[in-house]
């Protein structure tokens, strides 16, 4: 690295020189070159703290830059080139066919930075190696006579910044001739400002008549005719996203989010390079978002045998009011013992009522297939765990299966999660029994009418602290209970805190299947786990740690979130008289004290 890398103070620069190897043909040597030989009569230096207020980024008032501008060969023909911001401003780069370089060496590079009025920054560097890194002492280039050529007409004169020893700018005059410049270009970067010759015309009225139409991840703009207008710009928050001829544009850019104000200025330029004062509209996107959920899950196929190399499967739907973006991929992650083993990714949208059949694809170096291993296990699949869409909502994203692979014990637990539904008729879902804690207190528990109490009671286990809450998230009715007879909607239930406390409960077994249905929740990013394993120990254990109230967020979140799910566990002993034992326990909260975990409701029924 050489001496004007090494100066302090320079991020922005070396910022820059980032970019300016991007934008190379080819990078092979040190970008900023070493220290040139004096020149004649140098003008006076400019510090490093100088360099930007010399291109104008300390001016005020803060101007606007387009990545295409309206001076002929500087922007109405060209693609829309890269942006980036120098901390104040956002030029904007490339202009590639707006000059060349008759005869010049294959080491000679340029960038441009334009701004809106049409001035702008040529770039120039001879890429050769100037720096010895085995003695590490730089090596004297002399500079390269080049000759750039302009198809944009451009002012006779040009401001030249050259680097001296001390990693000081010079600056210099230089004279344009038949618009053309003559350099002595070093190995380091020379700044060259100069100014487009514009020739006036009838000023340009502003585009009159903007109207909006909008989707919640699209926006329309239309407009009437400027007379004499070449063409249009069109920004986004003062950001230039495009250039067209016709009154229309439609703004389709992944950035755009459901339900939120989105400005925008038309700017009419014509073919003499005048621009018009910008018209101005806000549009907004429609209200609509969507809601991605796992509705299907297992392995591929069902019933693997050890060793097999399999895939997983997963159909997922969008049950939201609004489609995914335009391009952002949407997609499912899928884990095995919490380990992750493959992907699956396809790019939107993905309309409300949608439905894809997913096929695991990719992977950690298994293109996304997993080894089968004897046993039992847990298959979980989440949506959207990178967050590429942020908005969706993300209480749902999780789902879960056990699965044995090879011999299953003379018993059957069969464990699998979703998110809970917003509504539980425990009537109708507990043909066999049913209970619910906390309706009137904490030691309130409410049971299916005429039963042989089929649930035993609540067992605590840990240190911590419980309590009846109204905060619980499905809303339970029932019309066959005691010792109160009917309730239509009630959000009561059970909470309590302390990393490691738990309550547990144990359902009747025998050889007879059945299946409970469990509704639990956390707040305050609250994880948990649930464990259900059969007395006479018949079946492997379902263990399920999928829920995690800070999912969605990440581990440190400065707002945890919550979550509300259904558990789904299908057992079976293997003798009679046994008992299915149920722990809920707090494992993991990020606060330390008001992280919850929560139990509503559980049913029993037959398959």
């Amino acid at each position: 690295m050489t001496w004007f890398a090494k100066r302090g103070g320079w991020r922005n620069v070396l910022m820059l020189g980032l970019l300016l190897g991007l934008a190379s043909q080819s990078a092979k040597a040190d970008l900023w070159g070493g220290p040139l030989a004096p020149q004649p009569q140098p003008s006076p230096t400019f510090r490093a703290d100088d360099f930007f207020n010399f291109i104008g980024l300390s001016a005020a008032p803060f101007d606007r830059y387009l990545s295409d501008g309206p001076f002929k060969g500087a922007g109405t023909h060209y693609p829309p080139e890269m942006f980036f911001d120098l901390g104040v401003r956002h030029y904007r780069t490339g202009l590639k066919n707006d000059l060349t370089l008759p005869d010049a060496p294959t080491t000679v590079h340029t960038l441009t930075l334009q701004k809106h009025t049409g001035e702008y920054f040529l770039l120039i560097w001879n890429e050769v190696v100037n720096f010895d890194s085995q003695s590490k002492r730089e090596i004297h280039v002399a500079p390269v006579a080049v000759k750039v050529q302009f198809s944009t007409p451009v002012e006779s004169e040009a401001t030249c910044l050259t680097q001296n020893a001390q990693g000081e700018y010079q600056a210099n005059k230089a004279a344009v001739s038949g618009n053309a410049l003559q350099l002595q270009v070093p190995s380091s970067v020379m700044i060259v400002r100069l100014t487009p010759s514009l020739v006036a015309g009838k000023p340009l009225a502003p585009p009159q008549s903007i109207e909006v139409k909008t989707t919640e991840s699209q926006v329309e703009l239309s407009w009437q005719a400027v007379e004499n207008a070449a063409g249009y710009f069109v920004l986004r928050s003062g950001f230039h996203v495009g250039t067209v001829t016709q009154t229309h544009f439609t703004d389709a850019s992944s950035w755009l989010r459901p339900g939120l104000g989105y400005s925008y200025e038309i700017q009419a330029y014509d073919a003499k390079g005048n621009l018009s004062l910008p018209a101005a509209v806000v549009a907004k996107t429609a209200d609509k978002f969507p809601d991605l959920i796992v509705t299907e899950l297992r392995t591929d196929p069902a019933n693997p045998s050890p060793d097999q190399k399999i895939r997983m499967f997963a159909k997922l739907k969008n049950i939201g009011a609004g489609a995914t973006p335009p391009h952002i991929q949407a997609g499912v992650t899928w884990s095995v013992d919490g380990k992750v083993v493959a992907w699956h990714t396809q790019p939107g949208p993905m309309r409300p009522g949608q439905e894809w059949e997913l096929i695991s694809d990719e992977g950690p170096g298994t293109q996304g297939q997993w080894t089968a291993t004897a046993g039992a296990h847990v298959l979980k699949c989440v949506v959207d765990d990178i967050n590429r869409l942020p908005g969706e909502w993300k209480d749902n994203i999780v789902r879960d299966v056990s699965f044995i692979v090879g011999p299953t014990g003379k018993g059957r637990i069969e464990g699998a999660t979703q998110a809970a539904p917003g509504e539980v008729d425990l009537t109708r879902q507990g043909t066999l029994d049913w209970i619910h804690w906390g309706l009137d207190g904490k030691e309130s528990v409410q049971r299916k009418m005429g039963r042989k109490n089929l649930f035993g009671p609540l067992t605590a286990s840990g240190q911590g602290y419980m309590d009846a809450t109204i905060g619980c998230p499905v809303s339970i009715r029932w019309s066959d209970g005691q010792p109160k007879r009917q309730v239509d909607d009630t959000h009561w239930g059970l909470w309590w805190n302390n990393v490691n406390y738990a309550q547990s409960f144990t359902v009747v077994a025998d050889t007879q299947p059945r299946v409970l249905k469990l509704y639990v929740a956390g707040i305050n990013g609250a994880a948990a786990t649930l464990t259900a394993k059969l007395s006479d120990d018949s079946a492997p254990p379902y263990v399920s740690d999928s829920w995690n109230g800070n999912f969605g967020n990440g581990n440190w979140a400065a707002c945890p979130g919550a979550f509300s799910a259904e558990y789904t566990i299908m057992y079976q002993a293997a003798s009679p008289d046994q008992k299915l034992m149920v722990e809920w326990k707090l494992s993991g909260e990020p606060t330390r004290f008001t992280g919850q975990a929560r139990l509503q409701a559980a049913t029993l029924s037959r398959p």
